[in-house]
Order: C-alpha cells, then structure tokens, then sequence
C-alpha cells in the first residue's frame, strides 16, 4: 500500500478502537438517562457538560491544537512543545477558578458551577494529552484511553445514578472522574509526566503556538455557538421538556460521527504532513470523493430506519424526539465536510479563515433560531442547525483551493446532496417515510454506482504501487 495511504488507513483503524468502543459505550448510556432522569434533569445536565465545551477553548486558548500542528512538524521537538503547552494550562486553570463566581450567576446552573470548573479541567488536560500522543505516534495509547474513559464513565454511571441515586450530581461526577483516568493513563504511558522534567520551556517556540491557537479561539466559541447556542433557547423560549427531548434527539447523529471522528483524526495527521511535503492533490482528491460518498448513503440509511429504532431506543418520555433527528442528521454530514476542509487551514497555519468561516455560521445560527424559534418550536433548532454546517461547508470548500486545489465533481456533489435533503424533509414532516426512504437509498446508489465501484479499486492500485 502507498505511503500516505497506508498511514491513513493504519490511523483510521487504531483510532478506530478507541473512537468506536468509546461512543458506542456512550450511545447505549442513553438509555440510562432517559429512564433514570427526568427531561428536566436530562437537559440541564447535558446543557451544564455543553457549557464547559465554550469553557474549555477559553481557559486553554486552543493550545492542543498547536501541540498537534507543532508536534507533527519536523522542526520542533514534540515534548518541549507539550512543556510549552502545560505552561499554558496552568494559565488556564488559574482563571478557570476565578471565574467560578461567574458561573454562578447564570441560574440555570448556579449549583453546578464548581462541577462545571473540574469538567473543563480535566477535559482541558485530556485534550492536550491525547494531541501529545499523536504527535509521538502513540495512537494506539490514545485510543486505549479512550475506551478506558467510557468504560470508567459507564461503571461510575451505573453506581452514582442507579445504586446511590445521585441524579444530576452522579452525571457530573462520572464525566470528571472519566476524564481524569484518561489523563493518567496518557501521561504514564506516553511517559509524558517524566518527560516534560527533562526539557525547558522555549520563549519563541511558545509565542509561535500561542499565534496560532488564538484564533482557533474563536472558531471554537463560534462551532459551540452552532452546536450549543440552540439549548440555551429551547430552554429561553420553550421549556426544560423540549431541551431534554432535543438532548436526546442530538445523540443519534453520534452514529453518523463516529465515522467522521474516526477518519478525520487520521485525516487531520496525514494532510498536515502531505502539505508540508508539498504532495500533488489528487490523493486528497480521491480521499474527499469517497469519503464524502459514504457519508451521503450513511446519512440517507440511519433516516431509513430512525424512527424504528428510536421506538426502542429511548425512553417513553422521548419518543418524539425522533422529529428533530433527520436534519441534525444532513447537519453532521456537512460538519465532517466542513472539518475536512478545515484541516486544510491548519497545515497550512490559516487559522483566523477558520474562525471567519464558523463566525459566519455561528450568526446564521442565531438568527434563523431568533426569528423562528418563539414561533415554530424545537424543530428550528434542527433547521438552524443544518443550515449553519452546510454555510461552512460551502465556505471552506470554495476558500480552501488555493491552500491545496482538492478536485470536485461539483454536480455530482450537488445531486448526493439534494436527493439526501429531501429525503430529511419528508421524513421530518412524517411523509411517506419509508418509500421516500427506500428511493433515495436507491437512488444515491444508482448515481454513484461506478466511484462505488471504484472504491475497492482504489485501494488495490494502492497496493500495487507499493510492491
């Protein structure tokens, strides 16, 4: 197999372990809190665990990012840059504490400000660890830790929630107390806690990563206002009911991520590396192909069967909540574009057109769910939802040609994404869901019948050319 495939795939497969045995043991925790917790207390636990996510970019500045990007360069040594980034954590935690009077101010979760200060830690810490893994080519500690994060979660959930009764309170802990197993066993098993005493910080090094996390600041406050910014107006304009019920509705597209996490993590490594190299863009260009090809007939087979599943995947209290799936659904697929081309920018260092990007997402967002939201209900967070990862999508796609000229077959592109958005509107409107279902499944296979056929002989070639 070629080089820069074979690594792609070899990536893939290892985060593969820890993506998809994490989320998985988080999928199926679900049913545990929609039979143990009330929608009302489903809600603002979630909404308290969504906040520390706005929190996190804030107090570490996006610093992990800067381990990964700094760390994969041949140019820097990857443990100083991990010693540059602890600096900055310390930082963090510093005025993460200073502002937990501040959490408290907000009502909804004033109680739970001090579980929102050590959710933000831990999973700070978390986050620069598992970037530090990858940079050492330790992929496979990282993705251990991830199992062993969501087993930890799963064990805790079970005593605090089931056996002690703990409610909202159990859910918090569990996140802390996972998080932090993850974070130890990374430092002992990257050697990372020894390491960092044997290396000193480097001024100019640290000023580097810090003007290229900073910008990233925005852009992660901006993808939290497009993913978080639709709970805080549920629960504005509606009720703690409907917030529940769109927590849980905004699981399901965790099916359609755990593709996407697992192949752009890898994805993320092998374009940093084919940009410094300064590679031809046709792999790229056959990786977006059909990468954005199974994405489509991934998206339109979960619609096919949601309701069906949601029948027994929920509690009864959630059950409508399969309303508002289909279009977070076309939503996810965008988002696994949009961070596709997103990686783009971040080889290439151009993190403030990241930022512009999800800025202009984030105002669409807020404004379709300011118009709309008092009027039409919870459905318009999903619309809103959608409309803003497919703006960003569009943005990055067209923007990022001249960093590395990605080749696409715009019309083909536009037909996948037409046929998959009327099937989510049918389905959403309770339409003929399953023929309109069926067809489109069909359909997309029929139009894409020869890059499906191509895809395994995509792989041989590689092969081949490896011998």
């Amino acid at each position: 197999m070629s080089g820069k495939l074979r690594e792609l795939t070899g990536n893939t497969i290892i985060f593969s372990i820890g993506t998809i045995g994490s989320k998985l043991v988080l999928f199926f925790l679900v049913p545990l809190y929609t039979n143990v917790l009330s929608t009302d207390e489903y809600g603002v636990a979630d909404f308290v665990q969504s906040l520390s996510q706005l929190v996190v970019p804030i107090i570490s500045i996006m610093i992990q990012d800067a381990v990964l990007r700094f760390g994969l360069s041949k140019n820097y040594n990857s443990t100083i840059v991990l010693k540059n980034a602890m600096l900055v954590s310390t930082f963090g935690m510093i005025i993460g504490l200073l502002c937990i009077p501040l959490f408290s101010l907000y009502g909804a979760i004033s109680e739970w400000s001090i579980y929102l200060y050590f959710i933000s830690i831990v999973n700070m810490m978390q986050n620069i660890l598992c970037s530090y893994a990858k940079t050492i080519n330790k992929n496979l500690v990282y993705a251990i830790s991830g199992i062993i994060s969501a087993l930890v979660l799963a064990l805790s959930n079970i005593v605090l929630l089931l056996v002690f009764k703990m409610g909202i309170e159990g859910y918090l802990l569990s996140i802390i107390i996972s998080h932090l197993f993850s974070v130890l066993y990374i430092g002992v098993f990257t050697r990372a806690f020894k390491d960092l005493f044997d290396v000193r910080i480097e001024k100019m090094l640290l000023f580097e990563m810090m003007k290229y996390s900073i910008p990233l600041i925005v852009n992660s406050v901006s993808w939290w206002i497009v993913n978080a910014s639709d709970r805080i107006m549920i629960e504005h304009y509606t009720s703690n009911s409907d917030l529940g019920l769109y927590t849980a509705a905004s699981k399901i597209p965790a099916l359609l991520s755990l593709i996407n996490s697992v192949f752009l993590q890898a994805w993320t490594i092998s374009v940093i590396r084919e940009y410094e190299n300064k590679e031809d863009p046709i792999f790229s260009s056959n990786v977006f192909k059909y990468y954005s090809l199974l994405m489509f007939i991934g998206t339109s087979i979960i619609v096919l069967i949601l309701k069906v599943f949601m029948s027994v995947y929920v509690g009864a209290q959630f059950q409508e909540s399969w309303r508002f799936v289909p279009l977070l659904l076309y939503g996810t697929t965008f988002y696994g574009f949009s961070l596709f081309f997103g990686a783009i920018y971040s080889a290439a260092k151009e993190n403030v057109n990241v930022a512009v990007s999800t800025i202009i997402a984030a105002i669409i967002n807020i404004g379709i769910n300011l118009l709309l939201m008092r009027k039409y209900g919870v459905v318009v967070a999903s619309v809103s939802t959608a409309i803003s990862y497919l703006s960003i999508s569009v943005f990055r796609i067209i923007n990022s040609r001249r960093l590395l000229p990605i080749k696409l077959n715009y019309y083909q592109f536009a037909v996948n994404s037409i046929i998959v958005l009327m099937q989510v509107i049918m389905v959403t409107i309770g339409y003929n869901i399953y023929i309109v279902s069926v067809v489109s499944v069909l359909l997309l296979i029929i139009i894409n019948l020869k890059n499906i056929i191509a895809i395994p002989q995509f792989l041989f070639n590689s092969v081949r050319k490896n011998k």
